[in-house]
């Protein structure tokens, strides 16, 4: 049995603020193969240890829940989309049906993916019943050049092919919402609109300018492990639709969390973010944008990330994209946020009012009752780091993938201290506008 929980999102109003460039910060390393190996060494070990160590029992202090496995983010996709919850690809088999050479973990190009990114980025979208965007498509990755040599690039179009069937099962986001949804499809999420054509089209799009984004920062696939046949997007249009929606997807659940749903506008679990349009409030392709980069950290760390990282990620993501920050998640309890229009001006004020809160604290907020200068830390620490070094970052979120906590991660990916990283994070937010 898995309990359904899920982080309500809320939208603001704000005004576009862009990024500044900056220096590329190069801490101190060592060979990339000998890091791998030993980090390589240390999952193996602590993967051993944890398949020694007994599950806690039902009920207990670490499994308050009931569930064979403690886990507050745990959702039954199945009951929120209809679709059945077929094991994702993950990261070390990004195409599922891959029999030919096997993904070496330890290769520095594609950082053990085994697929790395066509550049420059060319979007991709599909509307169910008409013609794709682009005739002569090319597919969005391709085999790594060092670690997959003997695979046939006609697999990946032909595994692109298969998802795209798969992810057509579109008849139960229908019954769901009791009325007709378009079906959209990019290389990396499906989406179930009740919108217009033309909103839907600016949504494909954003979404796939922000996948150009984050290929384009560290030249890999690490960050974008979502696939349409797993992931989706939902996007309503009026609180009727979306109450009825969420009284299907969650008729197991209690009255208080349901309620609490339609009080938010919209969720997000690991593997779908739905939302209903609201005004004043965000655009669609904001709300769309920021829950997309939910799910991307979400999937990237096989739901391993702290919230911090998660909110922070999806943050960087709209405002990367779109210029902007209108889009924030509360848990447990509806929580009202004020915000400014410029989230970096912001937090500038905030470190000068002494409201700032050192990392390790922030590495451990839990979403309920946020302040906004959290909220702001969390934007800002993560593009801090990815701005500084976007290759340490990739390392960063693979490590927490394979169990480090976030700070020794962050210390063994950027080769400095916490302490350290963050006199640099204050230094860097002055240079930004």
């Amino acid at each position: 049995m898995r309990i359904f929980f899920a982080r309500f999102c809320a939208s603001v109003l704000s005004a576009s603020v862009l990024m500044a460039s900056v220096p590329v910060f190069a801490g101190e390393a060592e060979d990339e193969e000998v890091t791998a190996r030993r980090e390589k060494e240390a999952r193996d070990k602590l993967d051993a240890e944890k398949k020694s160590k007994k599950p806690p029992a039902v009920g207990s202090k670490d499994n308050p829940f009931g569930t064979e496995k403690a886990d507050p983010d745990a959702v039954d996709i199945s009951k929120f989309t209809g679709k059945t919850p077929d094991a994702p690809a993950t990261p070390n088999a990004p195409f599922g049906n891959n029999t030919g050479t096997e993904i070496n973990p330890l290769c520095p190009s594609c950082k053990g993916m085994g697929i790395l990114p066509n550049l420059p980025y060319k979007p991709y979208t599909k509307i169910d019943g008409q013609a794709s965007s682009s005739p002569d498509f090319a597919p969005p990755w391709k085999y790594c050049d060092k670690c997959q040599k003997s695979m046939d690039i006609k697999l990946i179009s032909e595994d692109m092919k298969q998802r795209q069937q798969q992810a057509l099962e579109h008849k139960q986001f229908e019954q769901f919402a009791g009325k007709p949804l378009a079906a959209i499809e990019t290389p990396f999420v499906a989406i179930h609109s009740q919108l217009p054509a033309a909103t839907n089209k600016l949504v494909a799009n954003t979404l796939e300018k922000c996948v150009g984004i984050l290929q384009a920062n560290s030249k890999s696939m690490v960050l974008v492990t979502t696939r349409p046949d797993t992931d989706d997007i939902i996007m309503l249009a009026d609180q009727g639709t979306y109450d009825a929606y969420i009284d299907k997807a969650m008729v197991q659940n209690d009255a208080e969390s349901r309620n609490l749903s339609k009080k938010s506008t919209g969720v997000s679990a690991f593997h779908v973010h739905m939302f209903r349009l609201v005004s004043p409030g965000a655009p669609p392709e904001s709300r769309a944008v920021f829950g997309f980069g939910q799910m991307l950290m979400r999937s990237t760390t096989d739901n391993k990330a702290k919230p911090w990282l998660v909110e922070g990620f999806a943050a960087y993501c709209e405002n990367a994209t779109l210029g902007t920050n209108q889009n924030y998640t509360f848990t447990y309890e509806k929580t009202d946020v004020k915000f400014e229009k410029n989230w970096t001006e912001q937090m500038k004020k905030s470190v000068k009012e002494g409201k700032m809160k050192q990392w390790l604290e922030i590495f451990n907020v839990d979403m309920s009752h946020m302040k906004p200068f959290e909220y702001l830390s969390c934007y800002s620490i993560v593009s801090c780091l990815i701005k500084i070094d976007p290759i340490r970052f990739d390392k960063f979120v693979q490590l927490v993938r394979d169990g480090e906590d976030t700070g020794p991660a962050i210390e063994k990916a950027y080769g400095r201290k916490i302490a350290d990283l963050q006199t640099l994070w204050l230094q860097w937010l002055q240079n930004q506008k």
